[in-house]
């Protein structure tokens, strides 16, 4: 969940959760190895608008928009060394979008209603998605230290269809380039006789492309901290950046 500060924005706030799921399967050539993941994801943003009509009347808005959405990937990983490899990868997906508004004066909204209302707001569509994207991946011990990192470029290209009945529809490009550091070490206790771990979390993430700033923010940095026993870990991330605050609950099933 994060908070934008961007003063263009009267108070934005944006909630995601995503569901992974990832496998590799062995291609059986020089250790290069084909993978598979599956997302589900949930987006919520909500913004209060306040429109100064008069200097003594103040309208005030309440604007959400809702996404649904799966993406499925699949590429594969080139060993560049021992502990480097290369993993590019193709997606396509599909996501519902839904807009609303709430008016705190109900002759203001008679009044906006039927020149906006399914055109700007109160709209709802369906939009494919296509994306490619090309990771470095970097995973060594130091020791009883084990340090994972990871540096992406990715770009998606999506496209609405199946628009409600006033609304004209969109196609919109976006793209991040990302960076990653994990660095985990035992901290001398067991359950059920697996060491448990703590995990170090930094990371940075870049938007790219004309809209790199639709949500009010650029870019974002994240730094964190999780618990993790033989694969699975819980953690916590902060999120922080010139124009937006937050946090991030995370869960790996196979650190």
């Amino acid at each position: 969940s994060v908070d934008s500060d961007d003063p263009k924005l009267d108070d934005l706030e944006i909630t995601t959760s995503k569901l992974p799921y990832y496998h590799e399967i062995d291609s059986g050539e020089k250790g290069r190895r084909w993978f598979i993941q599956v997302t589900g994801s949930y987006l919520e943003m909500e913004e209060t608008i306040k429109l100064q009509l008069t200097p003594e009347v103040t309208e005030r808005l309440e604007a959400s928009w809702k996404g649904y959405g799966a993406l499925l990937e699949g590429g594969l990983i080139f060993p560049l060394s021992e502990h480097l490899e290369l993993a590019p990868s193709v997606g396509l997906g599909v996501s519902r979008l839904e807009s609303e508004m709430d008016f705190s004066s109900p002759e203001f909204e008679e009044e906006l209603a039927p020149k906006l209302d399914g055109v700007l707001y109160n709209w709802d569509t369906l939009a494919s998605i296509a994306r490619a994207s090309v990771a470095m991946r970097y995973d060594q011990r130091f020791s009883s230290w084990r340090v994972k990192g990871s540096a992406h470029l990715s770009g998606s290209y999506i496209d609405s269809f199946d628009e409600s009945d006033r609304f004209s529809g969109f196609t919109d490009e976006a793209g991040s380039i990302g960076l990653q550091v994990d660095a985990s070490h035992p901290i001398g206790m067991e359950i059920r006789d697996y060491p448990v771990f703590v995990i170090g979390h930094l990371g940075f993430t870049q938007f790219i492309g004309d809209n790199r700033d639709a949500t009010g923010f650029e870019n974002f940095g994240e730094v964190g901290m999780s618990l993790g026993v033989q694969k699975f870990t819980l953690g916590l991330l902060g999120i922080w950046g010139s124009d937006v605050n937050g946090w991030n609950l995370i869960f790996n099933y196979d650190y």
